[in-house]
């Protein structure tokens, strides 16, 4: 029987052996990089994958390893985890660009390197039709006076007048095709193009144009550099260069998306915070309104505020904004309002909440601002009089999704049941995803990173998803997959709907469970529940009762519970913190984007009444 250590040292010669696998796939010859050559390494590398965790449950399983022995601090599997992610990432890339190119040769772009008047932009198209024509006429079983006579009539400006003066003939075509990559396949050139393409990308970005754009271009041309084998893996530097290019407001937006500030930030985080902003941003649209034939258009993601701030006086900001204000109860915060006779609806000062057009507080649907709800419904008749509350009317599906939450007082946290599971999708791709188990959710739900990971092809959908105090998330998309369990023959089919995040990492810090008394017997649901990770499924009362099983362990102390499930024993409920654990600031509650903190939220419930109104144009975008 093979032995811990030998598992741990056989983990460390898979390690090496996937970073082997990795450079066959990158450095392949361009004759080899083919569909099938891309498709049978996938599957290959799924194997991989599969035979690394597999170990890697064994090990961790092991009542013989120490919870902080070397191995376990050092997290290969995290290391072999990525390695694995992004290297099935670029498979999928050039599988896409493959089936991209697979149309008829006589439509193919031409290459203008004439008109560009620029070297490099050249050396950039030149690489677009070459990749284009190897593939479908290069490669293919033709005549070479055919592929002559396709590689003159598909060039224009230079690259046309370098070979003008071959003939059409068989004997040509190898020597055209020779003539042109000698003069255009220039890597020098086409790496130096890149990379000012990265550099000079305009500074200032806010809007969502200008957004998707630094997202689009920043990956477009990191991934055309990994194809030349030039590293881009030093994303400290990057993370510098392309963070200058955002606005003030944006830079500090991302600052704290991030779950853990003080590490090196990625560039993997990088894109999909620009990625969740570009995708909020169209989605929340923008309401423009004519009148007399002068357009005005109001923005419901970013206004401008030049007036001081009349509260902390230090800065250009709406009040909404303050941390001062921010900072204060509900009740002060009224009581300042109203001392200055300011509308306490949208806190403009020339009008009063009755007549007020903005829409009303987002928790109880009456004529006051979310900021000045009191907890005390008895006290919100003195915010603004004959109000009526706001009748939903809404054709459209709404379902509630609710989580947890718990309170900060007396050191206390609440942990969440978590599970590692298999989701399969039609075509046979596998994948390992956390799971969060939610009895009082009325629906299932995936995350759009999830999707991509599998390449899923989902359904249109339409329902309005509910959260705590009315909060609500709109699913436009569902899927349906198969999903197994890591540690017994249950498996079921899952019909979910699609949003780009449920709810932030689980835990909201790494816990110390060296001193739980966790059975060495028992298979955990997640093994590695105390260590925070992104969930990206969430089963809702649909299975969570039906995966239930018998037998619950009550550990000693103030420590959590353990429940046998199918999907292996779930930890959860409420756990005394150590000395050494943090504090939370944030807790988790209903469904909040993973990226927003309070603050930003209570900002995007502002922003979004502030559309409503017709009394103030704002700066477009």
């Amino acid at each position: 029987m093979t032995t811990v250590q030998e598992l741990i040292a056989l983990q460390g010669v898979r390690d090496n052996n996937f970073d082997k696998f990795v450079s066959t796939i990158r450095k392949a010859p361009l004759d080899r990089r083919t569909e099938e050559f891309y498709i049978g390494k996938r599957n290959e590398l799924v194997v991989l994958w599969q035979t690394f965790e597999k170990a890697e449950n064994q090990i961790r399983n092991d009542p013989s390893l120490p919870q902080d022995a070397p191995y376990i601090a050092e997290n290969l599997h995290k290391t072999v985890g990525e390695k694995f992610s992004s290297t099935m990432d670029y498979i999928e890339a050039e599988l896409d660009k493959l089936k991209s190119v697979k149309s008829k040769p006589g439509q193919m772009t031409k290459p203008k390197s004439q008109e560009t008047g620029s070297e490099g932009q050249a050396a950039v198209q030149w690489r677009q039709f070459y990749e284009l024509f190897l593939e479908t006429v290069d490669k293919q079983p033709l005549p070479n006076v055919q592929k002559m006579w396709y590689l003159k009539t598909n060039l224009s400006g230079e690259a046309d007048k370098l070979i003008s003066h071959l003939a059409l003939t068989e004997d040509n075509y190898k020597t055209a095709w020779m003539l042109l990559q000698e003069r255009y396949n220039n890597k020098r050139i086409l790496v130096s193009t890149l990379v000012e393409r990265i550099l000079n990308q305009s500074t200032g970005t806010s809007s969502t144009a200008s957004i998707k754009a630094l997202h689009d271009t920043t990956r477009e041309c990191m991934l055309a550099l990994n194809n030349l084998d030039i590293d881009t893996s030093s994303d400290a530097l990057l993370i510098q260069l392309i963070t200058k290019k955002l606005d003030h407001t944006l830079y500090i937006r991302f600052m704290q998306s991030l779950t853990k500030p003080k590490e090196v930030s990625t560039m993997k985080e990088l894109f999909a915070f620009l990625e969740m902003q570009f995708e909020s941003m169209e989605s929340i649209g923008k309401v423009a309104t004519t009148q007399k034939g002068s357009s005005k258009t109001v923005s419901s993601i970013a206004s401008v505020e030049d007036n001081k701030c009349n509260l902390c006086k230090t800065g250009h900001h709406p009040i909404y904004r303050c941390k001062q204000f921010l900072a204060m109860g509900e009740s002060e915060r009224l009581k300042w309002v109203q001392q200055r006779k300011m509308c306490t609806n949208c806190f403009k000062y020339d009008h009063v909440a009755k007549s007020c057009t903005s829409s009303n507080c987002k928790i109880c649907s009456t004529k006051h601002n979310t900021l000045l709800h009191l907890p005390n419904k008895s006290k919100t008749s003195s915010i603004a009089s004959n109000q009526t509350p706001v009748t939903r009317n809404d054709s459209t599906p709404v379902n509630t999704a609710a989580i947890s939450s718990a309170s900060v007082e007396d050191q206390k946290n609440v942990i969440l049941a978590t599970a590692k599971v298999i989701v399969k999708a039609a075509n046979g791709m596998p994948g390992e995803f956390r799971a969060v188990l939610d009895s009082g959710s009325q629906v299932n739900i995936v995350t759009e990173r999830l999707i991509k990971k599998l390449s899923l092809k989902t359904r249109d959908a339409s329902l309005s998803i509910d959260g705590f105090g009315k909060i609500q998330r709109r699913a436009y998309h569902r899927v349906n997959v198969q999903l197994l369990s890591n540690n017994s023959e249950f498996s079921t089919d899952l019909e979910a709907f699609v949003l780009p995040t449920i709810i932030p990492a689980q835990p909201n810090h790494d816990l110390d469970i060296s001193n739980w008394q966790i059975p060495k017997n028992i298979k955990l649901a997640d093994p590695n529940f105390n260590t925070q990770g992104k969930i990206d499924i969430l089963l809702g009362a649909e299975f969570y009762f039906s995966l239930t099983q018998p037998g619950t362990i009550k550990l000693n102390g103030n420590q959590p519970i353990l429940q046998n499930t199918a999907l292996g024993w779930i930890v959860g409920g409420l756990i005394e913190q150590t000395s050494t654990d943090v504090t939370p600031t944030a807790l988790t509650c209903a469904i909040f984007d993973s990226e927003t903190s309070l603050e930003q939220a209570i900002e995007k419930l502002w922003k979004l009444e502030e559309v409503e109104s017709s009394e103030k144009v704002m700066s477009p975008l």
